[in-house]
C-alpha cells in the first residue's frame, strides 16, 4: 500500500513574496527527476519506487488536486500559520513515497477560497516503469457523439515514449495505421491522449495504442461506439443507487435515465463484470416531461444485483439501442470491499470550526465530535495535533475520550500557552478525515464604568489577569499631549512595578491588588488630569498579554 502524506509548512522569504492576485507557485524540489517545460505545461519524468517532494507556495490556504489511485491508504495534513507584518504566506509540501506508475497524471495546487482555474499551478508527473509502459484503465468502452471529437486515453509512463496508432472496423481485425496530422484534425499529447475531429469520425472502431520506450514496446485498446447522427439528441445518465462504499453481501442498484427530444422505441440493456451475475432487471418506464415550457420524453430502467461479492467488482455498462443499433451508453465503475475495510463517512460537531474558540485563562473547553463510519473508531484511530506537531500520547489520552461515536475533547484549566491551531485527525485504513479548530485563551482584561471624565473627576480602571501560575500585573500610562504620538514608549509611565507602593504620579490616587481563584486584579483609581491610554500588561511563564483602554 502506498502513502500520500500532505505536510503544510508556512514561511516567508523574499523569493516567495507574492502579490495578492497572483496564482501559487508550484516548485519541485526532487532531484531525481527530468523536467521539461513547454506551452502544453511543465512535465517531469521520476523512476518508479522513488520519492517525490512538490512545494506550493501562495497567500492563500492551498489544496492540491492529484491522481487517486485504489491503493493510497492514507492522507494526512498538517498546517502552521505565520505572519510576515501584513502577509501571510503559505507553503504546502506535496510527499510522495514508493511511485507506483498508476500514479502518473496532473499534480494541481489552488487556492481554497477560489473557483478561477487561473488561480492555480500544476505539472504532470510521469512514472516510468518499464514493466508498464502506459496507465491501465478499467474500463475499455465509450460513446462518442458526431458533435464532438473523440478523445482517446493513450497515456503513456514515460514523456519521451514513442506512440503509434491504428483502428480496425467494429466487424474485422484488419488494422490500418493512423497518423498524426494536426492539419487534418488528428492531434496527440502524451499528458491527454489522441483527439480525432469529428469530421474524421463516421462509425463505431476500435482504436490501438502502441507504445514504444527503447527496446521495449506494449499496447491497449479502446472501443468508441458512435451514435448516429439522428440519435444525437439522446442523452444518458447512469446513477449508482446504493450507499457507498460498497461491502461484501451488499446490493447493488443501478438506474439508466435516457432523455430524447423525440418519442423512441428504446431498449435498455445492461452487462455487469459477472457473466452468469443473478441480475434483477425492471421493465423500462417512460414518461414525458416538460422544462422550460420544452417537452422531452424520459426512459428509464434499473438493474439490482443482491449478495454482491468482490467478483462483482468492476465496470457495468447500460447500452441503449434503437432498430437493433447501439446509439449511446454509460458506463460505471464499482469497487467492493470486504467488511474488515474501515471507511469513516463523515467528523461533524455543533461547533462553528470557522471561528476561533476563544476562553479566559482558568476556563475549559468541550468538543464534541460525531463520527459517520461502518465500524467503531477506538482512540487509536485518533490523533491530535497543536500548530502542526503531534500532541504526546500521555497529553491526548488526556484530552481525548470516546463515548460511542462521540469523540469527546475536553482541554481543561486553559492558559495562553494552549492558544494555538488545533487538528484532530481520525485514520480509517481507506482514508483519514481532519478537523480544524483554532483557540486564543484571554488571560487579562481592562475595564472602567466609562471613558469620559471631568477634570479632576475620580475613575476607576480594573485589569483582571487570570492562569496558572497566577500572572503578575504591571500597569502603564501612557499621556496624550499636543499632537505627539499617545502610544510613544519614551512618554509611558510606570503606574505600578509588581508593588503596591504609590509611584508619585500626581494623577494617580490609589490602586489596590487582590488574589482569588487564581486571579490577580488590580484596582487602580485616580483623579482625572490628563488625557491617555492607560495599558496593562499580564506576564508569566506562559507568556505576555497587554490589553488598553483610552480615558479621556
Amino acid at each position: 500500500m502506498k502513502a500520500i502524506c500532505f505536510a503544510f509548512v508556512t514561511l516567508f522569504t523574499s523569493v516567495f513574496a507574492i502579490n495578492v492576485f497572483n496564482p501559487p507557485q508550484l516548485q519541485i524540489l526532487s532531484s531525481n527527476v527530468s523536467y521539461a517545460a513547454s506551452e502544453r505545461g511543465k512535465t517531469i519524468d521520476v523512476q518508479n519506487g522513488s520519492d517525490l517532494k512538490l512545494r506550493c507556495v501562495g497567500n492563500s490556504p492551498i489544496t492540491w488536486r492529484f491522481p487517486v489511485q485504489e491503493n493510497n491508504k492514507e492522507i494526512n495534513s498538517t498546517d502552521f500559520l505565520e505572519k510576515s507584518g501584513n502577509e501571510t504566506i503559505f507553503t504546502t509540501d506535496l510527499i510522495l513515497s514508493d511511485l507506483v506508475f498508476s500514479q502518473t497524471g496532473l499534480y494541481t495546487c489552488f487556492y481554497n477560497d477560489s473557483n478561477d482555474d487561473s488561480l492555480s499551478d500544476s505539472v504532470y508527473v510521469f512514472v516510468n516503469d518499464k514493466h508498464n509502459l502506459h496507465i491501465e484503465f478499467n474500463h475499455d468502452i465509450d460513446y462518442w457523439y458526431p458533435s464532438k471529437p473523440i478523445k482517446i486515453p493513450c497515456l503513456p509512463t514515460y514523456s519521451y515514449a514513442n506512440v503509434t496508432f491504428q483502428y480496425s472496423q467494429m466487424d474485422s481485425e484488419e488494422r490500418m495505421n493512423l497518423t498524426v496530422d494536426e492539419d487534418k484534425g488528428i492531434t496527440y499529447d502524451p499528458t491527454s491522449g489522441l483527439e480525432i475531429q469529428k469530421e474524421n469520425v463516421d462509425v463505431s472502431r476500435r482504436y490501438y495504442c502502441t507504445y514504444h520506450v527503447h527496446s521495449l514496446s506494449t499496447e491497449n485498446s479502446f472501443v468508441i461506439i458512435m451514435g448516429s447522427v439522428s440519435d444525437s439528441d439522446v442523452y444518458v445518465s447512469m446513477e449508482l443507487l446504493s450507499r457507498t462504499p460498497i461491502l461484501v453481501n451488499d446490493t447493488l442498484e443501478f438506474v439508466c435515465t435516457v432523455d430524447s427530444s423525440k418519442a423512441k422505441q428504446l431498449s435498455i440493456d445492461f452487462t455487469s463484470p459477472v457473466t452468469d451475475a443473478n441480475l434483477t432487471i425492471s421493465e423500462i418506464t417512460n414518461e414525458t416531461l416538460s422544462l422550460n415550457m420544452i417537452q422531452f420524453y424520459r426512459y428509464s430502467r434499473r438493474m439490482i444485483v443482491e449478495n454482491v461479492t468482490t467478483a462483482y467488482q468492476g465496470v457495468y455498462y447500460c447500452n441503449v439501442s434503437h432498430s437493433d443499433k447501439i446509439i449511446a451508453g454509460e458506463f460505471h465503475t464499482v469497487s467492493i470491499y470486504d467488511e474488515s475495510l474501515q471507511i469513516i463517512d463523515d467528523v461533524s460537531t455543533d461547533v462553528d470550526l470557522n471561528k476561533n474558540i476563544v476562553r479566559k485563562a482558568g476556563e475549559n473547553i468541550n468538543i464534541e465530535f460525531t463520527v459517520k463510519s461502518k465500524f467503531q473508531v477506538q482512540l487509536s484511530d485518533l490523533s491530535l495535533l497543536k500548530d502542526g506537531k503531534v500532541v504526546s500520547k500521555e497529553k491526548q489520552r488526556a484530552l481525548l475520550k470516546m463515548k460511542g461515536n462521540k469523540i469527546l475533547v475536553e482541554m481543561l484549566d486553559m492558559s495562553m500557552k494552549k492558544s494555538g491551531m488545533y487538528e484532530l485527525i481520525v485514520y480509517g485504513n481507506r482514508k483519514s478525515i481532519n478537523r480544524k479548530f483554532n483557540v486564543e485563551v484571554k488571560s487579562l482584561s481592562i475595564e472602567s464604568a466609562s471613558n469620559v471624565y471631568d477634570r479632576n473627576e475620580m475613575f476607576t480602571i480594573i485589569c483582571t489577569a487570570s492562569g496558572n501560575p497566577i500572572p503578575e500585573i504591571v500597569a502603564f500610562f501612557y499621556p496624550c499631549k499636543g499632537n505627539r504620538n499617545c502610544t510613544d514608549k519614551k512618554h509611558r509611565r510606570y503606574v505600578t512595578k509588581f508593588t503596591t507602593v504609590l509611584t508619585g504620579n500626581n494623577e494617580l490616587y490609589s490602586y489596590n491588588v487582590t488574589v482569588e481563584n487564581r486571579t490577580r486584579t488590580l484596582e487602580i483609581r485616580g483623579d482625572a488630569q490628563q488625557s491617555g491610554w492607560y495599558e496593562c500588561l499580564a506576564t508569566s511563564i506562559s507568556g505576555n498579554e497587554y490589553a488598553r483602554l483610552r480615558i479621556n
